[in-house]
C-alpha cells in the first residue's frame, strides 16, 4: 500500500531532522521530486503538493543553517542528547 501525502511528507521531514551531513539534505531534496511530486501529483491537488514541498524545503534550509552555524559535531551531540532524553521518557 502506498503511503499518503502526509505520511510521505512526515517521512522526508524525519530524514531531514536526522540529517548530520550535507549529502543527507541533498537526498531529501531529491525525495521532494521523486516521492512528493511524481508519486502524489495525480492523487492530490497541486496546492497540497506545493504546501508539502515548502514544508520540506523550509526544514532543509533550517537544518542546513544549523549544520553551518553550530557544526556537524555539535548537531550530532545534540541529537544524541535528545535521543537519550526521549528514551528515558519512554521508560517512565
Amino acid at each position: 500500500m502506498q503511503p499518503n501525502l502526509e505520511q510521505t511528507t512526515n517521512t522526508i521531514l524525519h530524514w531531514v531532522k536526522s540529517s548530520t551531513e550535507d549529502i543527507h539534505l541533498k537526498l531529501a531534496e531529491i525525495a521532494i521530486e521523486n516521492c512528493l511530486v511524481k508519486v502524489h501529483s495525480k492523487s492530490y491537488p497541486i496546492n497540497d503538493i506545493v504546501k508539502a514541498e515548502n514544508l520540506v524545503i523550509g526544514a532543509i534550509l533550517l537544518r542546513q543553517i544549523e549544520l553551518d552555524e553550530i557544526g556537524k559535531d555539535e548537531v550530532k551531540k545534540r541529537m544524541n542528547e535528545q535521543n537519550y532524553v526521549d528514551s528515558v521518557h519512554r521508560m517512565d
